[in-house]
């Protein structure tokens, strides 16, 4: 039993040796086709393996039109393929939206609610940088995601 917690333990060790911390902030619009607002982005992710990214992704999902205000708090895993100057990459959003909503012009309720969000995209990486584009899709509202990011790895990649 010791030489199988020890294995696993130094087995574990030899993959996160080199995990790098990327940090993006993003821009871009969602909503309905007819009806986009804009909305941003923060994101902090540990790359793992070179292929893996755990993270935590903010996002306010505010519509243009309403007072209404609502964000979102997220778990993100992305896979992307090997570090190199264009790089693919997917995302799954896993978190709680909570919305403030005006019912009248007095009476403001807050709701929360889980959110999933779906994204693929390419990235273009200059030494530890790099600016993204993806789109997205959630079925739980609004139907769209598209944003463009900026990112930086700032302890790792050279």
């Amino acid at each position: 039993m010791r030489l199988a917690v020890l294995c696993s333990l130094l087995l574990s060790t030899a993959a996160l040796a080199s995990p790098v911390l990327e940090l993006e902030v993003g821009a871009g619009a969602h909503g309905w086709v007819t009806d986009p607002s804009p909305t941003f982005s923060g994101r902090v992710g540990l790359d793992l393996f070179d292929w893996f990214t755990p993270g935590v992704r903010a996002m306010s999902l505010t519509h243009f039109k309403a007072d209404d205000r609502s964000w979102a708090l997220l778990a993100d895993l992305r896979v992307h393929t090997a570090p190199r100057l264009v790089q693919l990459n997917a995302g799954v959003d896993v978190g709680f939206a909570l919305a403030h909503v005006n019912d009248t012009e007095t009476v403001t309720t807050e709701r929360v609610s889980p959110y999933l969000m779906g994204d693929v995209g390419v990235r273009l990486n200059v030494w530890r940088m790099w600016v993204g584009l993806n789109v997205g899709a959630s079925p739980m509202g609004p139907s769209w995601v598209g944003m463009l990011s900026v990112g930086i790895a700032p302890f790792g990649r050279d």
